[in-house]
Formats: C-alpha cells, structure tokens, sequence
C-alpha cells in the first residue's frame, strides 16, 4: 500500500517531466539555431528543412532532475542515470 505522499509523487513527477520538456524543447530549438547547431537537408537526410538536433538533451534534463529530486534513495535511481547519461553523450 502506498502512502498519500507516494501516490502524490506517482502523479506530480511525470505531470512535471512532461510540463518541464514541453517548456524546454522549444528553448533548446532556439539555443541551437542560435549556436548555428542545426542538421541541414542533405539528400541522405529524411527531413526537409533544417532542424535543432538537440531535443534529446531537452528531454533528458527536466526527467533527471526530477528523478533526482524525488527518489528515496539515489542507488536506486543510479543505473537509469548513468545509462541516460550514456544514451546522451552517446546522441551528442
């Protein structure tokens, strides 16, 4: 049985994940056309306009920040970390 806390953070954390991205996508699209870090259409590109390839890094943040926030223990949020971490370096 959870307690009311518990089931508080099983709604309000991916409520928050979800506002904070949609609020940082659109900023990290401004920061990369504005850092000139945007894929332009080639012919081995699916997309035909030039696009900010660094909506990863808006996704990752408010979701590690907010997993760090509320977990009991940091141990058990450790591995989702580090392969989060990986998966982004690894997108960079």
């Amino acid at each position: 049985m959870l307690s009311n806390w518990e089931q508080e953070v099983f709604l309000f954390v991916p409520a928050s994940a979800f506002v904070l991205t949609a609020l940082s996508v659109p900023i990290a699209g401004r920061l990369a056309t504005h850092w000139r870090c945007i894929a332009v259409p080639n012919a081995d590109r699916w997309h035909s306009r030039a696009t900010p390839p660094s909506g990863g890094l808006a996704f990752f943040f408010p979701i590690a920040l907010l997993a760090v926030g509320f977990s009991y223990h940091y141990w058990n949020i450790e591995p989702f970390l580090i392969l989060a971490t990986a998966a982004v370096l690894l997108g960079v």
